[in-house]
């Protein structure tokens, strides 16, 4: 019986405890709205400027692929000194085709959910996971191939959209649908790309920037590098602030102060009860 009533109080410890982790991480989400805001460079918000460059938006990659063919896509290098435009760093992309395989990666904005212990690819499911980009003319940035002759699709937004009907399929998916130059055939030296937003709706932007390759325009191995993502403005990007994206480390401490305090709670109430008997007892005696 004694024994049963320790496992019932440190039942409810644990349950307390985790609902306790679940209602700091909602809470935190959603009362630190301005923790994170877009950072300009020039009066351009960059995809990528260089590896770990606090400049750097869109930090979290979804990969695109062909139904049980993502082992062909291998992971984005971001930190590849190969062939560099600009900095010291560029991303080296590689995606392997067979036959009419297809595969890619989206750029995008992360969620961080309760019980999730890192950023976590949104795919228009989840609200307050992208910019505002009202007032942007255009996303341009520069790639090359690895020997020439590659082919590439480039896009921007259309993240949670049908690309088929052009239609949205996600209740927070883009504002704008995709924006794309098609599929482009890239030379053995960086080439300068734009892609115009001046007429698409920005108001709500989840992807920044992603590509596809296809097995229908390419032979087994395609290779390419990426450098200077950046979306331009003609004046100063709204203020829109990001939501906070936090790590799991932040909620860590929490959480284990609430354990140790409910635990300390549990032990108290156990010596007090304890404590109780022996009374009782030495009265009957």
């Amino acid at each position: 019986m004694k024994h049963a009533k320790i496992i019932k109080f440190s039942l409810i410890g644990i349950a307390a405890a985790g609902f306790l982790f679940f209602a700091t991480s909602v809470v935190i989400r959603v009362l630190t709205p301005d923790i994170i805001k877009p950072s300009l460079m020039n009066g351009n918000l960059y995809i990528y400027e260089d590896f770990g460059s606090s400049y750097n938006h869109y930090r979290i990659n979804g990969l695109i692929s062909s139904n049980g063919q993502q082992f062909l896509v291998s992971d984005l290098d971001k930190n590849s000194k190969d062939f560099v435009y600009s900095g010291e760093t560029s991303i080296r992309c590689q995606v392997d085709v067979l036959n009419d395989s297809y595969g890619g990666w989206l750029f995008a904005y992360g969620y961080f959910g309760p019980f999730a212990p890192e950023n976590n690819m949104n795919w228009g499911k989840y609200p307050n996971c992208g910019y505002d980009l009202t007032g942007a003319k255009s996303l341009t940035f520069v790639a090359r191939g690895k020997t020439g002759g590659e082919r590439v699709e480039f896009f921007f937004g259309g993240l949670g959209w049908n690309l088929e009907t052009g239609k949205r399929m996600e209740s927070h998916a883009d504002s704008a649908p995709k924006q794309t130059l098609g599929v482009v055939r890239l030379t053995d030296e960086f080439t300068e790309y734009t892609i115009p937003l001046e007429y698409a709706d920005l108001s709500y932007i989840s992807s920044g920037f992603g590509f596809v390759v296809s097995g229908n325009y390419n032979d087994e191995e395609v290779v390419f590098y990426l450098d200077d993502i950046k979306v331009n403005f003609s004046g100063q990007a709204p203020a829109q602030p990001e939501k906070a994206l936090i790590g799991f480390g932040d909620i860590i401490p929490v959480v284990i102060t609430a354990i140790a305090s409910i635990t300390a709670a549990l032990l108290d109430r156990n010596a007090k009860i304890r404590e109780g008997r022996m009374k009782k007892m030495s009265k009957i005696q």
